[in-house]
């Protein structure tokens, strides 16, 4: 996925849990965390392959784990 395609995923997750009336703290986290893969200089799957996601601004230490053991970054 590049940053893009990420930012996009983060960005329906936050729609949906609109939906579902989540607590508005993690919809607001959620937009953050897109706004800053969207803006990043280099690719979010590099920081992913190097366990260094909770390094990009608005990507919390929860965040990071989700997506670790989501998948496994590809090359």
């Amino acid at each position: 996925m590049n940053n893009r395609e990420i930012s996009e995923l983060l960005r329906k997750m936050s729609a949906a849990y609109q939906i579902l009336g989540e607590n508005r703290f993690r919809i607001i986290a959620y937009d953050r965390a897109a706004d800053s893969i969207e803006h990043l200089i280099s690719e979010a799957k590099d920081l992913w392959s190097d366990g260094k996601l909770d390094e990009i601004p608005g990507i919390g230490t929860t965040m990071a784990g989700y997506w670790m053991n989501y998948s496994k970054p590809e090359k």
